[in-house]
């Protein structure tokens, strides 16, 4: 896997970063009983509300 460098034309927003991040522990994250797991429509919603709020606090 090649991760963008500086010299390169690829790149993520630090917002996409964190979405990709949140998104990765809700897909692993354990199963309740009782409770459903989201569509990935749903998660990915989930997943940028996530990354909005990590931006938020981070200023």
């Amino acid at each position: 896997m090649n991760l963008p460098t500086s010299n390169s034309d690829a790149s993520i927003s630090l917002r996409d970063f964190f979405a990709g991040q949140m998104a990765a522990a809700f897909v692993i994250a354990p199963k309740q009983p009782g409770v459903a797991k989201p569509d990935m429509a749903t998660l990915a919603k989930m997943a940028y509300e996530q990354a909005d709020a990590l931006l938020k606090v981070r200023g």
